[in-house]
Parts: C-alpha cells; structure tokens; sequence
C-alpha cells in the first residue's frame, strides 16, 4: 500500500552521491545505511530500496525519470515550475519508518542541491525551502505516529513449533500401534487361557 509519494526535481549532473546523502542524514542525527553499490542515477538501482535507519529495516520505492518522461505519467506535473531534467521519485510503502526514510533522503538531496519538490497527494509544488521544511515536518509526524504493533501470542491461543503436525502425526501413529498390539495380546491371552481353551 503506497502512504506518500513525492518527487524531486533537479539537474541531473547535479544528482549528489549517496555517501554525501548519507553523510548529510548523519549530520542530522540518523543513522542510515544503504545497499552496497546502491547509486541514484543508477537506474539498475530502482524500485524498491532496502535501508536501514536508526536501526531499524524499512525501504521506498524508487525511481529515475528523465523530467520529459515523468510529464508523461504525472499529468499533475505541469504544475512544477520548470526546474532541471531530472525527476527523482519516490513512494513510502507499509508504515511510518518508511515514510521517514524516504523523508531523510529528499530533505538530503534539497539540502545538498537546489532541488524542488511535488507532492502527489497534495498535489502542490515546493521550492527548494519549502521541501525541505515539508520533509522535517513530515519526519516529524511520521516518528510521532505509533510503531506498528508487533504480533504476540495469545493467551489463549496455543503456540505450536514448526513440526507440530508431524509430532501429532507420529503420536497417532504409535497410539495406534499400541492399540492393535494390546489387543492382539487380549486375544492371544482369551484364546490360550480362557477357560476350555485348551479342550
């Protein structure tokens, strides 16, 4: 489920290296890691984006688009001022870390460059400032929201391993051996020992 989509829009050539955005998130008191390699003008590198912040895994989905290209499939786009060739896009996915991490990494980039922002669900336009006011303010009430609850057990709900239907199925089995070997036993004894038996 998408929460928030946003796109920065920039030069390409001026596109910063993910150590200067990791580094600029850093200056700000997160803690952020990227995968190995990962570049944004890679476009090897879109979709969805594993990271690490504070600790925590989350991602976004990303994606390169030359500014043409993203007219074409934002219709609402025109709207943007017309700033640089390059769209950087971006969607947080399942919960508020992810609209945090995607939040850290678009304040970086506009603090890093002159890159101007579009906010889909909004569907307003951002100067430079502004995105990067906006990002803070949603980081904000993002890190405010509630962590998403973690599933614990039930009270009443047995816990069972992993093998659970194979022990099941070996108990019955041997239950059943058991059975049929004491019965055959009654019977051995009943026909051996049973009064007139051996008439």
């Amino acid at each position: 489920m998408s929460l928030s989509e946003n796109a920065l829009f920039l030069d390409r050539a001026r596109v910063p290296t993910i150590d200067a955005v990791a580094a600029t998130i850093v200056s700000q008191g997160h803690a952020i890691a990227f995968p190995t390699g990962f570049s944004l003008t890679d476009p090897a590198d879109e979709y969805w984006v594993p990271v690490r912040v504070d600790g925590e895994q989350t991602g976004f989905d990303y994606t390169l688009f030359a500014r043409a290209d993203y007219l074409g499939v934002d219709h609402d786009a025109p709207a943007l001022p017309d700033c640089g060739d390059t769209v950087l896009s971006f969607v947080a996915r399942g919960d508020s870390r992810s609209i945090v991490a995607m939040a850290l990494v678009e304040r970086a980039i506009c603090e890093l460059t002159d890159a101007q922002g579009w906010w889909q669900e909004g569907e307003e336009a951002f100067s430079n400032a502004d995105m990067i006011a906006f990002c803070t303010a949603t980081i904000d009430t993002a890190k405010a929201a509630p962590a998403p609850a973690r599933a614990q057990p039930s009270l009443l709900q047995p816990r069972f391993e992993d093998n659970y239907l194979q022990t099941v199925g070996r108990s019955l089995l041997w239950g059943g051996a058991l059975i049929a070997g004491a019965a055959l036993l009654i019977f051995l004894m009943g026909y051996f020992f049973a009064p007139g038996a051996g008439q």
